[in-house]
């Protein structure tokens, strides 16, 4: 089995607590890597901006696990402008693999998380197993831990129980099913960015599931920075986006809610009345 696990690095100052967080995701994600056995191969696709590409290819150019990508845009290029101009990744951008087209097969598992979502030794193995049971499109919910174990050993981090988050940040589906599925220019970093995300796989999984309570993957800390309000603009776009995917699908929806497993996890995720 064949994995390609999407993330977006970005470059930061080495003394904030950002750069922390990555390098703690990263070591995580190698040291998954190693569990794996010899019929199972993991590919880091780290997809970063032009303006970073040279940076990280300095350190991750030369290394067989790693895809080194380049993002084509950001939410500094979309229009209206904003009224805080930042440059953010945008998520069509972000899942767009056509460059690896000549290599990744549609059976192969595509995992994306956000780049401060840790995982443990076993996640790729424990990923192979639960796709094998006919799970084909799941999701799974991080734990979130102390804030201050980031300045300890991750073997801090595996053993800490932590606290049950139910938002979404690992998404795990076959190649074939990302080629259908209906993004757009959805902002990372800002709320409402993986509700449509979240939508296609129900839309397309044969048999899709939510993992709350899986202990897979974890994240230092929970500060919601994308709540300041001075966001208030990005969010809206989100929203705005999450529309349109809902209205272009509909009739996906409909014919998705005549299907009782599917109709649940509609009715969980998306019980919206500015959707309609």
């Amino acid at each position: 089995m064949n994995f390609y696990h999407i993330i977006n690095p970005y470059k930061v100052d080495d003394s904030s607590d950002a750069y922390q967080e990555q390098k703690m995701t990263l070591e995580s994600l190698f040291e998954a890597i190693n569990y794996v056995d010899d019929s199972t191969t993991v590919n880091i696709v780290m997809k970063v901006s032009q303006e970073d590409f040279d940076y990280f290819a300095s350190s991750y150019g030369d290394d067989k696990r790693v895809k080194l990508l380049k993002l084509k845009t950001d939410s500094s290029e979309l229009q209206p402008p904003f009224n805080v101009v930042r440059k953010l990744p945008l998520l069509n951008d972000l899942l767009d693999l056509t460059e690896l087209s000549d290599t990744i097969h549609d059976e192969d598992l595509i995992v994306a998380t956000n780049m401060d979502i840790c995982v443990q030794p076993f996640f790729y193995t424990e990923l192979k197993r639960l796709n094998n049971t006919g799970r084909d499109i799941f999701v799974v919910n991080r734990r979130t831990i102390p804030k201050e174990l980031i300045k300890k050993d991750l073997i801090d981090a595996y053993i800490s129980e932590g606290d049950q988050h139910i938002g979404h940040d690992c998404f795990v589906f076959p190649y074939e099913a990302l080629k259908k599925f209906d993004l757009r220019e959805h902002i990372l970093g800002i709320g409402f960015v993986f509700r449509p995300f979240l939508l296609n796989c129900i839309l397309h999984a044969k048999r899709f599931d939510e993992l709350d309570n899986a202990y897979l993957t974890f994240h230092y800390g929970d500060d919601m920075l994308w709540k300041n309000e001075k966001f208030s603009d990005y969010l809206e776009h989100n929203k705005q986006k999450l529309i349109e995917v809902y209205k272009a699908n509909f009739d996906l929806i409909e014919q998705a809610r005549k299907n009782s497993d599917k109709k649940l996890w509609i009715e969980k995720f998306f019980n919206f009345a500015f959707l309609e």
